[in-house]
């Protein structure tokens, strides 16, 4: 009987430190302070009640804001598409962010992987493919080569697709985190 209970001591420690290993705590400015734009990375991230007590649901909730925000991009871009009519580079360039936010291999399919990697933890893929995804909006709105000059009709459009570089930058340092 001594025997039966040592080992349900034992089992529950065991699963207590595991759940505490897999509801991290850190402090907002720690995830932030190496953020692209730390201030919205930060704002972001209080955004969420209770952003501070678990890492795991943060993860998640930025995920859904990356999501909800790269669905609103590319509603935008087939609405710019259609309003560009014949200026030909405009078409170009929208058709381009469309290939980067729409496509299956740009970044909503990607933001559907990264739910998958989140589940299954494995933070390190989430840190991989976010950073995909901030390269895809870095091709949409700079162009794909450093010489490239790109200069779309409506100035506000890149200033909203680079805010799903930002969620996913934040997204990101949050996976760092639960990868320690």
């Amino acid at each position: 009987m001594a025997r039966f209970f040592s080992l349900v001591v034992v089992f529950l420690l065991c699963a207590s430190f595991s759940c505490v290993a897999s509801n991290k705590i850190v402090d907002v400015d720690t995830i932030c302070k190496d953020a692209m734009d730390p201030k919205f990375c930060s704002t972001l991230i209080k955004s969420k009640p209770g952003a501070e007590r678990d890492l795991v649901s943060l993860a998640s909730y930025t995920l859904d804001v990356a999501h909800r925000n790269a669905s609103n991009i590319l509603k935008r871009i087939k609405k710019l598409m259609a309003q560009s009519g014949s200026n030909r580079k405009q078409v170009f360039l929208y058709k381009r962010c469309l290939h980067y936010f729409g496509s299956n291999v740009g970044v909503l399919y990607v933001i559907g992987q990264i739910t998958q990697l989140l589940k299954s933890k494995d933070y390190f893929d989430v840190r991989s493919n976010g950073s995909s995804i901030i390269a895809y909006v870095e091709y949409c709105v700079s162009g794909e080569y450093p010489a490239e000059v790109v200069h779309f009709d409506v100035p506000s459009f890149p200033k909203y697709a680079r805010v799903v570089e930002k969620v996913v930058d934040a997204l990101i340092l949050i996976s760092i985190n639960l990868q320690k």
